[in-house]
């Protein structure tokens, strides 16, 4: 569901990607560089103010080619250091002249079918691979890597982080160099590389994902350090291991997403410096409890509860002849008998309708699929929807629990005549279930005209895995993708292949291709991959390959 971005400097590199799978999450933000100390932060947040509200709506977030525009710092784009709050109220504003792209050494299966994966580096030296190289203005959002590593299966899940402090990045800015070792990636506790910016695995096994923005205005290069030489023939190397089925000796994995904007766009470089790494720090902090962080921080929960039973309605919300923004929802789902938080949301659907269209712009979208809760009680903590243990009161004395698992979403969905949010129950809910919610809406800011609805839809599959599937299709229309998301119900082993092969649908490409390129902008080489904020200008098509995607704010053009 959301994201996008535009101006940057030390930390942001999308308020357009905020991607989710449910087990595992990574998110992509825009972040601000008025940040706090963290030995100011605290846990309860104040309210954002109306004037903050109106700058953050109305800023106009656009770049053009003929003008030397400026781009957002990436903190202010998320961040509100004075209410000490996330938001993402830049997400609906139209971009242009800005173009996404992933660089991976994936291999795209055309000269060299037979190269793995990890064979497309832009330079080898001796010890030393190019990983990325770029001039002119741009931001690097996300660098997921996956460091040689034995060949044998026991040696690497012994390893641990400290086997990594020989092996280094370099990340070169406008010709000015920041060395980290991958121990300390790994271990995502030192800014600029802290959790949840940053994953945190436990092996080396896993990679390593870095979130942390680094923009540039001239030029990026980054370069992977190893402990030992490389063989000079590596890359024949590695094409002749794959062919004759062996071990590679030298598996080096990179993905690298960035943003590009046109020559002559302001960018403030990455610096390293002390404010840089605090504004970092406490960022990651609010990510850590976003449920109480999010744009209606400082304002007291209370929910409506009503009882929904199977092919049951239920309006939550409805505004019409006005115009505003809904920045939040929350909801809790109980078993109505037992009065016990559901396992499964799944039975309860999501539609909302703007300004009186007679297709729903997001259409009956199961809570559990948008909030992870499917089957399960854990929390899925993301930064723009999530569900997490919060507390919570009730409009009645309903004898439900207060602090209890709860269901949270941030996108805005602006509207400019109507807004209508209706509850159904599916008719595959066996049992009547109490559905707690909380709307939360302030004033449109927004330019119409420049302005997306937030959209959303799922697509089922099942059986046969192979193949392509295409699950989201846009066009005649402008937007931005915001988050993709994949469940798999039932995941059972294909038997009598090799073991690689064996959860086939753990090892499905993600692709996107944008308005008509016969290339894709994104190549995911299975499920490790899994993050895509694209921004476009007009009419762009996207193709999504197994995955379901809830989409972006689309708006036709209107005439004026």
């Amino acid at each position: 569901m959301v994201c996008s971005g535009v101006r940057f400097s030390k930390i942001q590199c999308i308020y357009g990607v905020l991607l989710s799978i449910w087990g595992c999450g990574f998110l992509m933000l825009h972040l601000s560089e008025n940040g706090i100390s963290l030995k100011y932060f605290f846990q309860y947040s104040t309210s954002i103010d109306s004037k903050s509200l109106r700058m953050l709506m109305s800023l106009p977030s656009l770049i053009s080619m003929q003008s030397n525009g400026s781009a957002l710092s990436p903190l202010q784009s998320i961040y509100i250091a004075k209410a000490n709050a996330l938001h993402f109220y830049d997400l609906p504003k139209r971009r242009t002249a800005i173009t996404y792209t992933e660089i991976t050494t994936a291999n795209r299966d055309t000269r060299f079918p037979l190269a793995p994966d990890f064979s497309f580096h832009i330079r080898y030296n001796k010890s030393q691979v190019t990983l990325y190289e770029d001039y002119g203005p741009g931001c690097i959002f996300r660098i997921y890597l996956f460091p040689p590593l034995p060949t044998d299966n026991e040696a690497i899940y012994k390893m641990t982080s400290r086997d990594l402090e020989t092996l280094s990045i370099d990340i070169v800015v406008d010709g000015v160099q920041h060395q980290y070792s991958l121990k300390q990636i790994m271990e995502g506790r030192v800014s600029p590389f802290v959790y949840p910016l940053n994953t945190q695995h436990p092996t080396p096994a896993s990679g390593m994902g870095a979130y942390t923005p680094f923009c540039y205005k001239r030029s990026m290069i980054i370069y992977y350090n190893h402990n030992k030489a490389f063989p000079e023939n590596l890359f024949q190397l590695t094409v002749s291991c794959t062919s004759n089925e062996m071990k590679c000796p030298v598996k080096l994995y990179a993905s690298i997403s960035r943003y590009k904007f046109p020559i002559g766009t302001d960018v403030e470089p990455f610096r390293g410096n002390e404010a840089e790494l605090d504004a970092v720090a406490n960022v990651a902090a609010l990510l850590k409890s976003p449920e109480s962080h999010g744009p209606d921080s400082g304002k007291s929960c209370e929910m409506t509860c009503f009882e929904l039973c199977a092919k049951c309605q239920r309006v939550i919300f409805h505004r019409i002849h006005s115009s505003g923004v809904i920045s939040s929802l929350k909801f809790r789902v109980f078993e109505s008998d037992t009065k016990r938080l559901a396992v499964d949301w799944s039975g309860v659907l999501l539609t909302a309708y703007f300004d009186v269209e007679s297709t729903p712009q997001i259409n009956r979208i199961p809570l559990g699929s948008l909030f992870g809760a499917v089957g399960s009680l854990n929390d899925f903590n993301g930064a723009a929807f999530g569900r997490r243990s919060k507390y919570c009161g009730y409009v009645e004395d309903d004898n439900l629990p207060e602090t209890v698992s709860t269901g949270y979403f941030y996108l805005p969905m602006p509207f400019w005549d109507e807004a209508l949010i209706v509850l159904e129950g599916s008719k595959y809910l066996a049992d009547p279930h109490t559905v707690c919610y909380q709307v939360t809406s302030t004033k449109n800011y927004y330019s119409e005209h420049d302005t997306g609805y937030l959209h959303a839809s799922k697509s089922y599959f099942s059986d046969d895995v192979s193949g392509w599937r295409s699950v989201l299709n846009v066009s005649d229309g402008w937007g931005h993708l915001v988050a993709l998301g994949m469940e798999i119900d039932n995941l059972r082993a294909i038997r009598d292949v090799p073991l690689a092969y064996r959860w086939a649908v753990l090892q499905a490409d993600n692709v996107i291709y944008i308005d008509g390129s016969k290339s894709p902008a994104v190549m995911g080489t299975g499920w490790r991959i899994t993050s895509a904020t694209l921004t476009a200008s007009r009419k762009r098509r996207i193709r999504l390959t197994r995955l379901w995607a809830s989409t972006t704010p689309v708006r036709k053009g209107k005439s004026r």
